[in-house]
């Protein structure tokens, strides 16, 4: 039998320790780098970040310093938001069922995005403050919405980009303006703001100058179907999606 001795051999347990702990750091700098570009590009625009990227201790400290927006959809995430010590005012639910939707509105979220006529009548049920709501007209259709009272008001409109490139961003802008004016008109109510989540803008990673003039281009589309419908200007908020901000788990 041969014993190999043990003597002098290497701690390997030290270099993946080490190798781990700089694979975190380097996903915080990609993660912040591409946060803080979105941030600078988009001046004038809320940008909602993914209440996932908190599990990133640097992102998460930014994150709370810039007072950005931060997007959750289940109760871990706004727990995650909760503990970074993320406003209240700036936390957004996406959905709202049965485990997630009484927490969220407990707490306080600033506003809670609806995507069926289901979840906003279940809301009306569970609300016992005012509450602000974002219709998503991905799939649902404004005209279908009536459960609201005076607990909870349509506050605005989102949409679902599914990754569409600016081109097409810009026409579901247009064509949501055109929809906030119509249903403005018909309740008269003035909705206030809009938001588009799930975009991806990958085309101008790494470039801010790129990623600048695609923001610039969303604004003036913006600012052009408010002109052409004659609408007050409506508060607009980007989402990027995740899978642009944040490293591959």
């Amino acid at each position: 039998m041969i014993v190999r001795s043990l003597e002098g051999g290497a701690d390997h347990s030290v270099d993946i320790g080490a190798s781990l702990a700089t694979d975190v750091r380097l996903d915080e700098a990609i993660a912040l780098r591409r946060c803080a570009m979105y941030r600078t590009a988009f001046r004038g625009t809320a940008v909602g970040y993914p209440a996932e990227g908190m599990r990133l201790y640097a992102l998460a400290g930014w994150m709370k310093r810039q007072g950005v927006t931060v997007d959750v959809t289940t109760v871990d995430e706004l727990d995650w938001a909760v503990v970074a010590g993320v406003p209240r005012s700036h936390i957004v639910m996406h959905g709202f069922d049965a485990a997630s939707g009484p927490v969220a509105l407990d707490y306080g979220v600033g506003r809670v995005i609806v995507d069926s006529v289901e979840q906003a009548a279940a809301l009306c049920t569970s609300a016992t403050r005012p509450q602000g709501i974002l219709l998503d007209i991905s799939d649902a259709c404004v005209d279908d919405l009536a459960a609201v009272d005076r607990r909870v008001w349509l506050d605005g409109l989102h949409y679902r980009a599914d990754g569409a490139d600016i081109a097409a961003l810009s026409e579901i802008l247009f064509g949501m303006i055109a929809e906030m004016a119509l249903v403005s008109r018909r309740r008269a109510a003035v909705l206030s703001r809009i938001s588009v989540g799930d975009v991806d803008l990958r085309d101008c990673d790494g470039d801010p100058r790129t990623l600048r003039r695609a923001a610039q281009t969303i604004d003036e589309v913006v600012e052009e179907a408010c002109v052409r419908f004659r609408y007050l200007r409506p508060a607009l908020t980007v989402s990027p999606r995740p899978s642009t901000l944040l490293p591959a788990a």
